[in-house]
């Protein structure tokens, strides 16, 4: 007759609702992600764009324009005591930012065409940028942020050259915006590159090699320490990863969070089997640490996989520590996954014995 012990078995039955669930969101993720991660909850993708902005000519006291969120919006600070206004693409009043808060000419193409990232929708008719402005208030900040056609490639494939010579270093388009104070004039030269990537390869190689070491060093003795490290190491640098990428954008809380939402959930599940592997061992901890690799390699690691083949990373961090947390989240993952599978398997074998 086997004998099972009952407390096992209800970790083994809670551990497999764990599974169940973080997988199912995990496949939802994926199913419903796609849309929106183009642009917003899904973040700023990496890219090989560059957008650089050569300083104002003339200077302006107190005012600095910038590119943030990897040239997907300009941003416009201005310190002075006059305001300063941007002109729209047809040399018109399009905001207006000082003192008093930030203005958007109601009037203005640029207000309609400027809404999505690739313009898309259909201007007004009663937009002109013949007429007068129309101030409207957008806020009380001595700041604006907005999508600026000028300073990003809209495309959605790349420009002829590029295609022609996408190993070579290029200026896809030049940048020119112009800001007026009073009735001083000032100029923001600078360009949208194309940077070229790099190969995908070496990062998947040294992941897979990292794959295999924990679910090799899983099968020894020292099972329940090698698992533990791997599960401390994922969580700690998918915290690097999400630390990086949440301060590398100016989006607000919610968006942030939505677009750090797997990562949030391969630490929180990697932690709680690194106690469970502790205080039960690895073998009764299997299908929680099964379902902490599968979220780290789907969620963490696949979710950022261009991160590996794009010169221009989301990350206050540099792109070699972006790149490997990275590959950490997959090798980590992907070992883990390999350890629990087999922990599993051999629990179960244990029982039947």
């Amino acid at each position: 007759m086997n004998k099972t012990d009952p407390t096992s078995n209800r970790a083994n039955r809670t551990a497999k609702i764990f599974l169940g669930v973080f997988s199912l969101a995990t496949i939802c993720g994926f199913v419903f992600a796609p849309a929106a991660s183009a642009h917003g909850v899904g973040g700023v993708q990496p890219s090989n764009y560059q957008t650089v902005l050569a300083p104002l000519s003339p200077a302006l006291k107190g005012v600095r324009l910038e590119p943030v969120d990897l040239g997907a919006q300009l941003e416009l600070t201005n310190t002075g005591e006059k305001s300063v206004t941007v002109l729209g693409y047809e040399g018109e009043p399009y905001l207006r930012v000082g003192p008093a808060g930030a203005f958007r000419n109601r009037l203005s193409p640029a207000t309609y065409a400027n809404r999505t990232r690739n313009a898309q929708g259909a201007i007004p008719s009663y937009a002109d940028a013949s007429k007068p402005p129309e101030w409207i208030k957008i806020s009380s900040n001595n700041w604006v942020r907005w999508h600026d056609h000028r300073a990003h490639w809209m495309g959605s494939q790349e420009p002829p050259k590029v295609r022609a010579e996408p190993g070579r270093e290029q200026v896809v388009q030049n940048i020119r915006i112009e800001l007026l104070r009073g009735k001083e004039t000032s100029i923001a030269l600078g360009a949208v590159r194309w940077v070229p990537g790099s190969s995908i390869l070496p990062g998947l190689v040294g992941a897979l090699i990292l794959a295999a070491i924990v679910a090799g060093a899983s099968r020894t003795r020292r099972a329940d320490e090698v698992v533990m490290a791997a599960l401390g190491l994922a969580a700690l640098g998918e915290t690097i990863h999400v630390v990086g990428a949440w301060n590398a954008t100016t989006a607000n809380f919610g968006s942030k969070l939505g677009a750090s939402i797997y990562g949030l959930g391969g630490i929180a599940i990697a932690l709680v089997a690194l106690v469970w592997v502790k205080r039960r061992g690895a073998t009764a901890a299997a299908p929680i640490v099964l379902a902490a690799g599968l979220f780290l390699t789907l969620g963490a690691g696949l979710a950022d996989i261009t991160v590996l083949s794009k010169s221009q990373i989301p990350s206050i961090f540099s792109p070699l520590v972006a790149r490997l947390t990275v590959i950490f989240a997959l090798g980590l993952g992907l070992g883990l996954t390999l350890a629990g599978a087999l922990r599993l398997n051999r629990g179960q074998k244990s029982q039947k014995r």
